[in-house]
C-alpha cells in the first residue's frame, strides 16, 4: 500500500485514484476511507457507508419536499337565510378558505359552475363576491346580496382569504327584497393526497436507510 495524504494508486480501469478525503452529495456524504492494494481493491465497508448516507439525503429530500407541498385548507360552509317579503329563502354550498377563483380579481371575483343548494334544490350557478357598495354576494338568478365584505385579498396573495363569522346583507332573491344571514363556518381540512404519498414514502427511505438489515455473521 501507498501511504501520505496525496498517495495515489493505479491499476482500477487504468485510473488514478487519490485518497484524499472527498465532500461529495450536498456536503451531507464524506469519503472517508478508500484503500488500493496490489490490485486496488476498494473498502466496502466505506461504499456501503456512503450510499448508507445518500439513502438518507434522498429520503430527507423526499420528506422535505412532500412537506412542503402538504398544504392543508379548510373547508368553509355557506348558509344563506332570510324571511325577504315571499317567505323563507335558503342557500348553501361550500368552497375553500383560500380558494382559486374561476376569474376576478380583488375588487370582484366569482366561482363558475358552483353547486349550491338553493330551497332543497341543487343547481350549477356561477357565485359573484364583491367588494363593491361595502361588499356582498351574488349567485345567478337565485340571489343579490350587499352589505358586508366576505373576503380579504392581500396584494402579496395569488388568493382571496375568505372570512368566517356571521353577516348581515340586504338585497333580493327567490323569496324577495329583505335582510338576509350569512353564516360561514369551517369544517373540515383537506391535505393534497400525493403530498401525503409523498411524506410516506420519504418517512419510509428515511428508516430503511437508517436502520439497514444487518448482514448475518460468518461463521468460521
Amino acid at each position: 500500500m501507498i501511504g501520505g495524504a496525496d498517495a495515489r494508486c493505479t491499476g482500477l480501469l487504468g485510473l488514478e485514484w487519490s485518497l484524499e478525503p472527498a465532500r461529495t452529495f450536498f456536503g451531507v456524504v464524506w469519503l472517508e476511507r478508500l484503500e488500493c492494494c496490489n490490485d486496488t481493491v476498494l473498502d466496502w465497508g466505506s461504499m456501503t457507508s456512503i450510499i448508507r448516507r445518500f439513502g438518507l439525503a434522498f429520503a430527507l429530500v423526499v420528506l422535505l419536499t412532500g412537506a412542503s407541498s402538504a398544504y392543508a385548507d379548510t373547508i368553509l360552509n355557506y348558509q344563506i337565510t332570510g324571511p325577504g317579503t315571499n317567505g323563507t329563502f335558503n342557500a348553501s354550498f361550500t368552497l375553500f378558505a383560500h380558494p382559486t377563483p374561476s376569474g376576478g380579481n380583488s375588487l370582484a371575483f366569482w366561482f363558475s359552475s358552483l353547486p349550491v343548494d338553493v330551497n332543497g334544490t341543487w343547481n350549477n350557478l356561477t357565485v359573484i363576491f364583491s367588494s363593491l357598495l361595502g361588499g356582498g354576494v351574488a349567485g345567478t338568478n337565485s340571489f343579490a346580496l350587499v352589505g358586508q365584505q366576505l373576503f380579504s385579498w392581500p396584494s402579496s396573495s395569488s388568493t382571496p382569504t375568505m372570512n368566517i363569522g356571521n353577516f348581515i346583507l340586504s338585497g333580493v332573491t327567490g323569496s324577495g327584497l329583505g335582510s338576509y344571514k350569512v353564516a360561514v363556518t369551517p369544517s373540515a381540512s383537506v391535505s393534497e393526497s400525493g403530498s401525503l404519498f409523498l411524506l410516506a414514502v420519504g418517512i419510509f427511505l428515511l428508516f430503511a436507510a437508517y436502520f439497514p438489515r444487518r448482514s448475518a455473521p460468518v461463521k468460521a
